[in-house]
C-alpha cells in the first residue's frame, strides 16, 4: 500500500497546511526583521550638508553676525567642493611666510585654534591653513564612509591642494600642527607623506589613549555596531548638552584612591569623549578605583576642540537672550558690537558676544550646542570618529614615525593635568615609539589640562617656537 494511501487525504491536508504555517511564519519573520534592520540600523545618505547650504540662506546678516561659529570667523575663507562633500578652509598671512597647518579636535570647528593661528600670523608672519573637519563647521559628512585617518588623511591633501594663491605642496612644504583627534591625524599624515612637512607638533595628541581607560562595556557599545546608531545618537547628543565641571584632574586620596577634583564652574570646549562615552579613572600614579569621570569630546578633561563643557551662562542649544537657532544675540543695550571676545593675549575667537562675562570656554561650548542642533551630520562623525578614528592603539602609526622623521623635527607636547591624555601613560607608549628623547622633543605644560591651547596658549607658542628655532 502507498504512503499516500496510508497518510489519506485529512493527513495531506493537515501536513500541507503545517508546512504552508511554517513558511509563512519564516517569511513574516523576515519582513519583520528587515523592517527592523532599516528603522534601527539605517543606511546612512551618502552626504550630509553643513549648516552652510542649510541654515544660512534662512537667518537675516544680523542673525549671522552673531553666531557663536560664523562663515566669516577667519580671514581668507574658502569652500572647496570635493568628491566628499564641501569643506571650509581659511588661508591667510603673507604669501613669503613660514606655512603652518593646523588640524582641531574632535567637537568643534577649527575655532579652537584662533588663539595660535592668529599669533603665528602676527607675531612670526607666518601664512595659515586651517580648515573644519568633516563633519563640524561648514563642512559636510561624508557619512557613509568611516570616520578614520584615511578620510581625514585625504581630506588634509584635499585642503592643500585647493589653495589658489601658492602651492603647499613639495619637500619641506610645510610646519604641520595637530591637536587631540588632531594630533592623531597629524601622526598618520606625517607617517605616509613625510617628505611635505618641515616640522611635526603634536598638541595632546591622540592615538595612544589605552583601550582599558574606557572599560569593556562601555567600548562594546560604542564600538561595536551592536547598538543601533539612532540610539546612540541620541545619547550621544544628550551628553553632548550636559555641562562639564572646569577640571576632571584626578588627585589621589588619603587612601590612594583617584577621585575627580570638584570644579562646578562651566569650562572649555573638549571633554567630550569622554564625557559622552566615560573613562575609567583608575590609571593615575597605579591606583586603580573603578571610578568613571564623564567627558564629552573624544578627548577627557577639558578637550579644546569636541568638548562641550558647560552651558554659557544657563543658555542650552545656544539660545542668548532668548534668541532661537543657536544664535548668540551679541547685542548690549540694542546695538550689535563686532568686537571679539579675547583671549588672556589679547587675541579673540570668532564672533564672541560682546558680554565680558562670558568666557572662551563657554564660547566654544555654544558652537557646540549650535553644531547640534543645526548640523545633523555632526553627531554621526563625532560616534564615527569614536568607532573608526585614530584614538586608541595607533602604535604602528606612531612608530613610522621614528623610521620617517628625522632627529628633533617632531615635538610632542602635553599637558601636565590631562585626564585623557594621560603623562605617565604617553611616556611609556609612545615616548619609545618615537625614538626617544634623543629623537623627539617632548615638553610638558605645567598646570595645562585637555584644553592647553586654549588655556595656557602663550606656553604653547613659546614650545612650538622653540621646537622651531625661532625663540
Amino acid at each position: 500500500m502507498s504512503t499516500v494511501t496510508c497518510l489519506g487525504p485529512a493527513s495531506l491536508t493537515d501536513t500541507s497546511s503545517f508546512y504552508l504555517t511554517v513558511a509563512g511564519t519564516a517569511v513574516a519573520t523576515a519582513a519583520t526583521l528587515a523592517v527592523l534592520r532599516a528603522a534601527l540600523w539605517p543606511v546612512p545618505p551618502r552626504l550630509v550638508q553643513s549648516p552652510l547650504r542649510t541654515v544660512l540662506p534662512k537667518l537675516s546678516k544680523h542673525e549671522i553676525t552673531g553666531l557663536a561659529y560664523g562663515p566669516g570667523s577667519f580671514p581668507g575663507a574658502r569652500d572647496v567642493e570635493t568628491p566628499y562633500g564641501s569643506i571650509r578652509v581659511y588661508e591667510w598671512g603673507p604669501l613669503t611666510g613660514e606655512k603652518v597647518v593646523l588640524v582641531h579636535g574632535i567637537s568643534t570647528p577649527c575655532m579652537t585654534l584662533s588663539k595660535l593661528a592668529y599669533s603665528l600670523v602676527e607675531e612670526k608672519g607666518c601664512r595659515v591653513l586651517m580648515f573644519d573637519l568633516f563633519g563640524r563647521g561648514f563642512s559636510d559628512n561624508p557619512s557613509d564612509l568611516p570616520h578614520d585617518a584615511r578620510l581625514y588623511t585625504t581630506q588634509i591633501l584635499m585642503a592643500l591642494a585647493s589653495s589658489p594663491h601658492l602651492s603647499w605642496m613639495g619637500p619641506q612644504a610645510f610646519k604641520l600642527v595637530g591637536y587631540s583627534l588632531g594630533g592623531g591625524i597629524a601622526v598618520h599624515f606625517a607617517a605616509t607623506f613625510p617628505h611635505l612637512i618641515s616640522s611635526l607638533v603634536l598638541l595632546a595628541p591622540a592615538g595612544l589613549i589605552r583601550p582599558e581607560s574606557f572599560g569593556r562595556l562601555t567600548r562594546a557599545i560604542f564600538t561595536s555596531g551592536l547598538v543601533p546608531p539612532p540610539l546612540l545618537e541620541r545619547l550621544a547628543s544628550r551628553k553632548l548638552r550636559e555641562p562639564i565641571q572646569a577640571d576632571g584632574r584626578r588627585r589621589v586620596s588619603s587612601t590612594g584612591n583617584t577621585t575627580p577634583t570638584p570644579a562646578p564652574t562651566p569650562a572649555s570646549s573638549s571633554s567630550s569623549v569622554v564625557h559622552v562615552i566615560g573613562r575609567v579613572n583608575g590609571h593615575a600614579n597605579g591606583h586603580p578605583n573603578g571610578s568613571v569621570n564623564s567627558y564629552v569630546n573624544g578627548n577627557v578633561k577639558g578637550h579644546a576642540n569636541g568638548n562641550v563643557k558647560g552651558h554659557a551662562n544657563g543658555h542650552l542649544n545656544g539660545h542668548a537672550n532668548g534668541k532661537p537657532n543657536g544664535i548668540i544675540n551679541g547685542t548690549a543695550n540694542g546695538h550689535h558690537h563686532h568686537h571679539h571676545h579675547h583671549l588672556s593675549n589679547g587675541h579673540p575667537l570668532p564672533h564672541a558676544s560682546s558680554d565680558p562675562t562670558i568666557t572662551v570656554q563657554e564660547q566654544v561650548s555654544r558652537a557646540v550646542h549650535w553644531q547640534l542642533d543645526h548640523h545633523p551630520g555632526f553627531v554621526p562623525a563625532f560616534l564615527s570618529c569614536i568607532r573608526h578614528g585614530p584614538l586608541l592603539s595607533e602604535h604602528a602609526a606612531w612608530a613610522r614615525l621614528a623610521a620617517v622623521r628625522a632627529p628633533g623635527t617632531t615635538a610632542v607636547i602635553l599637558g601636565s593635568d590631562d585626564d585623557l591624555i594621560d603623562l605617565e601613560e604617553y611616556e611609556q607608549d609612545a615616548l619609545p615609539l618615537l625614538g626617544g628623547k634623543e629623537h623627539v622633543r617632548w615638553r610638558v605644560i605645567r598646570g595645562g589640562a585637555h584644553d592647553f591651547p586654549m588655556s595656557h596658549a602663550r606656553e604653547t607658542l613659546r614650545e612650538m617656537y622653540e621646537a622651531w628655532g625661532w625663540e
